[in-house]
């Protein structure tokens, strides 16, 4: 059976919703997952047969979190299919250019030599912690993640992991 792990970098739990909805989407066609933080994954990735890593974008950038575990395992990994994604864009449409998101996502696919990158829609709380949060809020808080987008592109992916 093929073995995947699935690991998330999120600051207020957006994108593990996102993980946690990929994740279920490859159990469900068939898949193992694992799912983690991506902090606290293991650099020894030899049982994985594939990856898909997520990360929450703020203020363009990638959560450091899923760049540091690209950094650590982009040798290790070099043949793996991994996918990469970014969640964040407080709209209902997500990017058709990953890289105007968050430019260090397309940074991080080079490196590891990524199969492809997804973005999709943020959540933001109404009223968030952290300043620059909540000064954002005041414009732009809601739930933008489109689950139903988010199963099918998983479920693509799981089909072709399938073989």
């Amino acid at each position: 059976m093929t073995s995947v792990l699935v690991a998330y970098a999120s600051r207020r739990g957006g994108t593990v919703g996102i993980a946690e909805w990929i994740a279920r989407e490859l159990l469900e066609n068939g898949l193992e997952v694992e799912l983690e933080p991506a902090s606290l994954v293991d650099t020894e990735l030899e049982h994985f047969d594939a990856a898909f890593i997520a990360g929450a974008v703020y203020e363009q950038r990638w959560h450091p979190d899923a760049r540091r575990l690209v950094h650590r395992v982009a040798k290790e990994w070099k043949g793996t299919p991994v996918w990469l994604v970014a969640s964040g864009p407080l709209t209902t449409l997500t990017a058709e250019h990953p890289a105007a998101v968050a430019p260090q996502l397309q940074r991080a696919a080079t490196e590891v030599h990524a199969r492809g990158t997804a973005t999709f829609g943020g959540r933001l709380d109404e009223h968030p912690s952290g300043w620059l949060a909540n000064s954002v809020a005041k414009k732009h808080s809601g739930d933008f993640r489109d689950r139903a987008a988010v199963e099918l592109w998983a479920a693509q992916l799981a089909h072709e992991l399938r073989g």
